[in-house]
């Protein structure tokens, strides 16, 4: 279950530095992605590794790129970047999890 948390933890922090890359340019956007590279030094001490949790950060951004689909005219790149980035995450993080439960299994029996 931590490792879950520590995965959403990291789709948080890619979220808001997604949000943050596109104000780069402005004060908001500067503290912005202070506060994430500060979030993503205090949720890396949180696990042991990065691991396959910091897929999140990939995650993060396509929930980013669906929200801003909900706004624009042409949504079509932005749904098609949004859930190829998720699957992609959620895919990758999938696969390491499976990964790891089966050389755990083998290295005990």
């Amino acid at each position: 279950m931590k490792r879950v948390s520590l995965f959403l933890a990291w789709v948080c922090v890619g979220a808001v530095l997604s949000y943050a890359w596109f104000y780069a340019v402005t004060p908001l956007g500067l503290a912005l992605i202070a506060l994430c590279l500060g979030a993503a030094s205090l949720v890396r001490r949180g696990g042991p590794s990065t691991g396959p949790e910091i897929l999140g950060l990939l995650a993060g951004a396509g929930a980013f790129s669906l929200l801003v689909a909900t706004n624009v005219d042409n949504e079509l790149p932005w749904v098609a970047a949004g859930v190829l980035f998720v699957a992609l995450a959620v895919g990758g993080y999938a696969a390491a999890l499976v990964s790891r439960r089966g050389s755990a299994g083998r290295a005990a029996g």
